[in-house]
């Protein structure tokens, strides 16, 4: 590792503990937008039915109950589904008005993605994200850390009630190792045990070795 990476990667952390805002560059979605990501209730879809404007609609609302509106063939579900699936479906939907029909469908905006923060963060609560955020983007988001927080463990809660437990120091040092958080998640930032313990510590340990250093002195 160069000296620039190891500089840089330190700043980030002082940024990050100071509770400085540290935003890390988000990587993708939590499922790529494309032909793996299965579409979710609110997300909005942009429908072009070609040669029939009065067909297409812009940037419509996935509705709860997980189906889209649309002129001439109505709801049509769309929750669940990757974008070639429900093209496929449009277009068999309408074949019975439509005479050789194509559909192009878009994913005009996603549905934000929800994390909460809790604990010894500077804004805790509910955060939304436009992508699957890491656990650095939450709690730069949520502020920083406050002066009590503990680094050594960070609590991660997944959708399924599964925990894991990170070290921030230990992530920093091993970047690819940072997690990126599913919708749902909760991340949890304790509080070390006693910190003015180490207001106290430092000053004593500090006259102490002054003391040692006069009585050793020729």
């Amino acid at each position: 590792m160069n000296v620039a990476s190891t500089c840089l990667r330190w700043f980030l952390a002082l940024l990050l503990l100071a509770g400085g805002p540290c935003l890390v560059p988000a990587a993708a979605h939590a499922q790529p937008p494309g032909v793996e990501y299965a579409l979710r209730f609110g997300d909005s879809l942009s429908v072009t039915v070609l040669g029939h404007p009065e067909l297409s609609v812009q940037a419509q609302p996935i509705r709860p109950d997980g189906q889209i509106s649309l002129p001439l063939v109505q709801a049509v579900r769309s929750q669940g589904r990757t974008i070639p699936d429900l093209t496929n479906e449009l277009v068999k939907a309408y074949r019975p008005f439509l005479l050789n029909p194509q559909v192009v469908v878009t994913i005009a905006r996603f549905r934000p993605l929800r994390v909460t923060v809790l604990g010894q963060v500077a804004r805790p609560g509910a955060l939304d994200f436009e992508e699957a955020p890491s656990l650095l983007d939450v709690l730069a988001t949520a502020g920083g850390l406050t002066e009590q927080a503990s680094r050594k463990a960070v609590k991660v809660v997944d959708p399924a009630g599964k925990t894991q437990v990170y070290d921030l120091d230990g992530l920093l040092a091993r970047p690819g190792d940072i997690p990126r958080l599913a919708e749902g998640s909760v991340v949890e930032v304790g509080q070390v045990w006693g910190p003015d313990l180490y207001r106290v510590t430092i000053p004593l340990l500090a006259a102490f070795i002054s003391s040692a250093v006069w009585l050793l002195r020729p």
